[in-house]
């Protein structure tokens, strides 16, 4: 599953969260790779993010705004914010990298979420509860909510 090349708009960012859902959650993440540009992983050091990582599973994905949350079993959160040219791919482990990879989570099931970027503007970054909340309730009003 791969999305549109240009900048996906909060339609596009929710039927992503939809098409992955039940795909992955309830998979455990075996390994995390990350390539050439570790600033996909904001100031983090990419061994550490690993390490916290893997053996994890993914309990739900949810969006605000335009940013998905990737909600792991230990009450942490994956945010990925696609930016410009960020695209979530889910592809079959043995496939060869991506153009543009920057990071690849493989998973229990020999599939591969990969995130790759050609602008290099796109981050996925590892969030305690706290930070998730903080970065929720900036982001404003939910435009697909029924509140609104």
């Amino acid at each position: 599953m791969t999305q549109p090349a240009s900048m996906p708009e909060l339609p596009e960012v929710e039927t992503v969260r939809q098409s992955l859902l039940d795909r992955v959650v309830g998979r455990e993440i075996v390994d995390l790779q990350v390539g050439d540009f570790p600033d996909v992983l904001g100031t983090e050091n990419p061994a550490a993010v690993r390490s916290r990582l893997v053996g994890r599973r993914f309990q739900d994905i949810r969006r605000r705004g335009k940013y998905l949350f990737f909600e792991l079993d230990d009450d942490t959160s994956l945010m990925v914010h696609l930016r410009m040219t960020g695209r979530l791919s889910l592809v079959p482990s043995k496939r060869a990298e991506l153009r543009h990879q920057r990071l690849a989570m493989l998973m229990d099931n020999r599939y591969d979420l990969r995130f790759s970027d050609q602008r290099k503007f796109g981050r996925v970054l590892h969030l305690h509860p706290d930070d998730a909340a903080a970065l929720d309730a900036s982001i404003g009003l939910e435009p697909l909510s029924e509140s609104f």
